[in-house]
């Protein structure tokens, strides 16, 4: 575990360095070794979209006209 630790501040180290035209100070190289590695990042958590619900709606009620009845006479 320290030696990976070791290795990949020492690719830290290196990465900086190249990346700065190899302008890096003792200090600024201490300061990357002394560092702590960095923790995970926190995996963001998405709450899932509620689906709206709809009501159904009534189903129209219609009463039968009567039928007209006539008498015979």
């Amino acid at each position: 575990m320290a030696l990976h630790y070791n290795f990949s501040s020492i690719l830290l180290l290196a990465f900086i360095y190249f990346m700065h035209d190899h302008m890096i100070t003792t200090i600024t190289a201490r300061h990357i070794l002394q560092t702590p590695s960095f923790s995970k990042p926190a995996t963001p958590s998405f709450s899932k979209p509620t689906t709206p619900s709809f009501s159904k709606p009534e189903t129209p009620n219609f009463s039968n006209p009567q039928a007209p009845s006539f008498s015979k006479s």
